[in-house]
């Protein structure tokens, strides 16, 4: 059973180096994402590093490596100045460490998925997807829930609104 919230980029340990992270589709199944020819993400210079372009669905993963979005990416990626605030006012709060492994994606219809919630795994990690944001700057912003040993999973949707959507999962709540 999966959620069609459940999507997350990794990174094998080994595979950043060599410039390939792989992206979890809500829904199933998966996209590589490529650093172009001699580039690496540790080397490269700005606050970004960009993969190539997924040629089938025009979508573009940028690893923000600490930084936000600027007003060069912004244009690279065609954000409009709204959706460009909001990804800035997500990735912001981040903890260090969350913000030098955070992604961004834009999807071919300019919906931009941040990935900004960290999951350790052996021989790497998973930046999970922490945020949705539209043309116009509304998001919806998940939580997850790491309280039970050996667990990770979605507790919460928060709308554009504010108002919040709790998953219970009965097999471990009252």
């Amino acid at each position: 059973f999966r959620l069609n919230w459940e999507n997350y980029v990794t990174a094998a340990q080994g595979g950043e180096e060599r410039g390939m992270v792989r992206l979890y589709e809500r829904g199933g199944g998966y996209q590589t994402y490529r650093l172009p020819q001699g580039v690496s993400c540790t080397e490269s210079a700005g606050a970004a590093c960009a993969y190539e372009r997924h040629a089938l669905e025009d979508n573009e993963l940028l690893r923000m490596r600490g930084g936000e979005v600027t007003a060069d990416l912004r244009d690279r990626l065609g954000l409009s100045a709204l959706t460009l605030r909001r990804v800035n006012e997500l990735l912001a709060p981040l903890a260090v460490a969350e913000r030098q492994h955070a992604y961004i994606r834009r999807v071919g219809d300019g919906t931009v998925e941040v990935y900004g919630t960290t999951r350790g795994v052996a021989g790497g990690y998973e930046m999970w997807l922490s945020a949705v944001v539209d043309e116009l700057g509304l998001s919806i912003e998940l939580e997850y829930d790491t309280a039970v040993a050996g667990l990770f999973r979605l507790s919460r949707i928060r709308d554009a609104s504010g108002l919040s959507v709790r998953v219970y999962y009965p097999d471990t709540e009252p």
